[in-house]
């Protein structure tokens, strides 16, 4: 499991966790808010600097990708 450190306020839970997996699908973020127990209580949308999180291997998603036509 690695660590990430907030390094500013406003930074936002779902673009951290799109900058580091690369997507939101598979509830990519509930994974990361249950791997940080505490954390959806400090603000999860927009953690204060200094917030350590916890990104864990994510599950993989049963759920079928977006659909391009």
């Amino acid at each position: 499991m690695t660590a990430y450190t907030v390094t500013r306020d406003g930074e936002r839970l779902d673009l951290i966790v799109w900058r580091w997996y690369g997507r939101l699908s598979g509830r990519a973020v509930e994974q990361v808010l249950a791997a940080n127990p505490g954390l959806a209580r400090r603000g999860p949308h927009a953690p204060p600097a200094g917030t350590v999180i916890r990104l864990p291997a994510l599950a993989k998603s049963s759920a079928p990708g977006p659909r391009v036509f």
